[in-house]
């Protein structure tokens, strides 16, 4: 059984994106305090500094948000973060993730404080874009957005195209950091350069 959402103007997320890329554009299209009214947060949620951005941690806000979007912890896990692509990295044994299928093993269930350590180092600081990406996802969908694959650690080629994947504007040489520039993902620079 599908669950709806429950939002006025709703999106679905693009193929390979972050999970944090779609809560920006989820907010764009309907009103900035829409996951606060969601989730019952009642302080600014800021996305760029919320673990939301990938890899989140399962507890009650989260929980709110989730079955208002119609989407399930399982699923944002698996689809919209980075997990699933330095999961087989791990050993099985510690992870227990059986046969690859779509149940989150142990370990990610487990009280976070005990094995943030384990993960912190792996998630994402830099924004990191491919030109050729960034071309066609407005070609093909008007916006740019956040890829998974772009984000991982360690990874400065795009799958895709084959290209160095940049995280920096070659022009004025500001650095795309996921504390200011995350999220939204850059196609012009704030100097004009055009990214593409």
């Amino acid at each position: 059984m599908e669950l709806r959402p429950k939002i006025p103007f709703y999106v679905t997320p693009y193929p390979d994106e972050l999970f944090g890329s779609w809560l920006y554009r989820l907010q764009l299209y309907n009103h900035s305090s829409l996951l606060l009214q969601l989730t019952g947060i009642t302080n600014q949620l800021r996305l760029d500094k919320s673990e939301w951005r990938d890899i989140p941690k399962n507890n009650q806000a989260l929980d709110h948000l989730l079955k208002a979007l119609g989407i399930t912890y399982d699923v944002v896990m698996m689809k919209l973060s980075t997990y699933p692509y330095w999961l087989r990295f791990h050993s099985a044994r510690a992870f227990d993730w059986k046969d690859g299928g779509t149940e989150l093993p142990e370990l990610i269930l487990m009280d976070r404080r005990k094995t943030i350590s384990r993960v912190s180092y792996l998630l994402p600081n830099l924004m990191r874009v491919c030109p050729i990406c960034l071309a066609e996802d407005i070609e093909q969908y008007g916006e740019s957005y956040a890829h998974r694959a772009h984000l991982l650690p360690f990874v400065r080629i795009c799958h895709k195209h084959g290209v160095g994947l940049i995280s920096r504007c070659p022009h004025c040489n500001q650095i795309f950091r996921m504390n200011s520039t995350f999220i939204h993902t850059p196609v012009v620079c704030t100097c004009n350069f055009d990214l593409r």
